[in-house]
């Protein structure tokens, strides 16, 4: 099967749609940043980084042609319009962005990476992004992302194994994320005010 757009799920039947109960939702997310602002002060930066299985944009549910009794899926169908297919829409990254956290692999390179989950499976080409490096500055300090490790080939990945990840060369299903991070300390403002750099 090739490879699927990224944001996209290639899918055979109605049954082998993605639960949408295990993709985090705002209580879930509205519950993380209560945590936090709860365990860190106003001054304090902040990196969140993890797999929140949460995807940044609507999340399109792209059929596959099968033929009856083939072992394996066919061939994508033609690519169609996203309005005329199903969708997840984005439910916990909006609660992060407003509460203060932006991508820092967006920061660094200017755009999300084309993936971070990739499986392939009999009747399932999932690949998105899930997995995040998320900042927060706080008033004391910011956080400026400079640097982010690109994503491996998509190519290689592909004709590697039908499973694309994992593989016998990454272990995972994910891909690393790494960002590069300086923090730049908030100086002063005013009469009076120190201003020789920290």
């Amino acid at each position: 099967m090739p490879p699927a757009p990224a944001g996209q799920l290639y899918v055979t039947r109605r049954t082998s749609r993605p639960n949408r109960r295990i993709l985090a939702g705002p209580s879930q997310a509205a519950a993380l940043v209560k945590i936090i602002d709860d365990f860190s002060s106003p001054e304090e930066p902040v990196v969140l980084a993890g797999d929140l299985n949460a995807h940044h944009e609507p999340l399109w549910l792209q059929p596959v042609a099968t033929n009856p009794g083939a072992s394996s899926p066919g061939p994508p169908v033609a690519p169609q319009a996203p309005a005329t297919l199903e969708s997840i829409t984005p439910l916990a990254l909006p609660v992060l962005r407003e509460a203060g956290f932006d991508c820092g692999y967006t920061v660094a390179t200017g755009a999300p990476p084309s993936f971070t989950h990739w499986a392939g499976r009999f009747d399932l080409d999932m690949k998105n992004v899930f997995d995040y490096v998320l900042l927060r500055g706080g008033s004391c300090c910011t956080l400026e992302a400079t640097a982010a490790l690109l994503p491996p080939d998509e190519h290689a990945l592909a004709a590697a194994s039908e499973c694309r990840l994992p593989s016998a060369a990454a272990p995972s299903d994910h891909i690393p994320l790494a960002v590069d991070l300086v923090l730049i300390p908030v100086l002063p403002r005013g009469p009076g005010a120190d201003t020789d750099p920290v």
